[in-house]
């Protein structure tokens, strides 16, 4: 009787430790597939970062010079308030260009994106 009773413990013991073995090795594959998941994301939006900023900058930088050597070039026989005007307006695009690329490429607004902040947040919580 002792022998059957010693038996089943070992035996639940055994079952427990593999089922909390089971659930942390679980658990460690989705913290490392979620790590493997926003590492190859934060490639993506490093790839796409490079090219979009050199493509719109340049075109950008370029657009806003025009506006300025316009200006400046209409600054110098006279019309003042114009050509003011072109180099502030040939400023304000240039920078609310560079203000929209930097808020469209921030990494809090791609992990917002890709749902990657939840899916964090879910792991995490699952850990706990």
């Amino acid at each position: 009787m002792l022998n059957k009773f010693m038996h089943m413990i070992l035996a639940t013991s055994v079952a427990w430790i593999i089922n909390n073995y089971r659930r942390l090795s679980i658990d460690n594959a989705k913290i490392k597939a979620v790590k493997c998941y926003v590492l190859g994301l934060r490639t993506v939006r490093e790839t796409f970062i490079c090219g979009v900023l050199v493509l719109a900058l340049l075109l950008v930088i370029f657009g806003g010079l025009i506006l300025v050597h316009v200006g400046i070039f209409l600054l110098i026989p006279s019309m003042v308030v114009k050509s003011i005007l072109m180099i502030a307006l040939g400023a304000v695009y240039t920078g609310g260009a560079l203000y929209f690329l930097l808020q469209q490429c921030s990494e809090k607004n791609w992990m917002e994106l890709s749902s990657a902040d939840k899916l964090v947040e879910q792991i995490l919580k699952e850990r706990k």
